[in-house]
């Protein structure tokens, strides 16, 4: 089955995921990009136990634009240190023709 390729980060706020996931598809980096409403992330920071609000953003992208999304991903993230995960996914042939259409270098 053929697959596409989805990355996982998140942002303390909705703008800023909206900011970047809107660059990374009007440069072709991503055919879609997904945002979630807040949830409450814990996590470990300089020694002491965090809690936050977060919105999730998925974006999806072809295999050939991956280190570029990552690189993008990375550069205009407003966190010193973003949880930026990959994993690849199988999806039906029509959607995976949509990424790969959308994900071209123009």
């Amino acid at each position: 089955m053929p697959s596409i390729v989805m990355i996982y980060t998140t942002f303390s706020n909705r703008h800023d995921a909206e900011t970047l996931g809107e660059d990374l598809v009007n440069r072709g980096y991503a055919a879609c990009v997904n945002i979630t409403p807040t949830h409450t992330s814990i996590y470990r920071w300089e020694g002491q136990v965090q809690r936050q609000e977060e919105v999730a953003m998925i974006v999806k992208t072809s295999r050939n634009r991956v280190d570029e999304v990552m690189l993008e991903v990375h550069r205009l993230h407003p966190y010193d240190v973003p949880a930026i995960t990959i994993w690849e996914a199988q999806a039906h042939p029509s959607f995976v023709s949509f990424v790969d259409e959308h994900t071209k270098e123009f």
